[in-house]
């Protein structure tokens, strides 16, 4: 019995392991999509003339990416979200 459950407990630990890198990289999937959908709100905000200032509308990608890192994905998309509402005030 203590065999079982010490397998049992290095097959989870094992699983637990080889799925921090895969998160790492789906954050990281998660975060290039990010960057690139604000570098691309960036630009249109100039093309539009739309004003908006501050790092939501810089056009380095390291901007974004380092921040997308930094947060929750409900964060990165909350502000997507207000990015997006904004934009499309602007092109009203």
């Amino acid at each position: 019995m203590t065999c079982r459950v010490g397998l049992a407990l290095v097959f989870c630990l094992g699983a637990w392991t080889v799925s921090l890198p895969a998160r790492a990289l789906d954050k990281e999937g998660f975060c290039r999509a990010y960057t690139d959908a604000a570098v691309a709100s960036a630009r249109e905000n100039v093309r539009l003339k739309c004003g908006f200032e501050g790092a939501r509308y810089s056009r380095d990608r390291q901007v974004h990416m380092r921040w997308c890192l930094s947060v929750g994905r409900d964060t990165a998309a909350k502000e997507t979200d207000v990015r997006g509402d904004q934009m499309r005030a602007c092109r009203r």
